[in-house]
C-alpha cells in the first residue's frame, strides 16, 4: 500500500501502518507539465523558423544570388 502511494502523482498524504499521516511530496504534476508544454511550443516555433531559413538558403530561386545548395559547384559530383 505504501509503495503505491509513494509512486502516486497526487497530493494526498500517506497514512502509514502505525497511523501516522505523512506528506511525501506526492504533488500534482500539472504545473510542471504546463510549463513544459509551453516550452515545447516555443521550441517548435524556433525549429520552424530555422527550417524555413535553411530552406531559403538552399533554394536557388530564393537565396538572393548565393550558389545553389551553398556549394562551389552544385552540378559536379564529388570525386571518390
Amino acid at each position: 500500500m505504501a509503495s503505491r502511494e509513494l509512486a502516486a502523482a497526487v497530493d494526498n498524504p500517506v497514512v502509514t501502518l502505525d497511523g501516522r499521516v505523512e506528506s511525501n511530496g506526492n504533488f500534482h504534476g500539472a504545473p510542471v507539465a504546463a510549463v513544459l508544454d509551453f516550452l515545447a511550443i516555443s521550441v517548435a516555433d524556433v525549429a520552424s523558423i530555422a527550417e524555413r531559413r535553411t530552406d531559403r538558403f538552399l533554394d536557388p530561386a530564393r537565396n538572393r544570388g548565393l550558389n545553389a545548395f551553398l556549394a562551389d559547384d552544385p552540378v559536379s559530383t564529388p570525386a571518390t
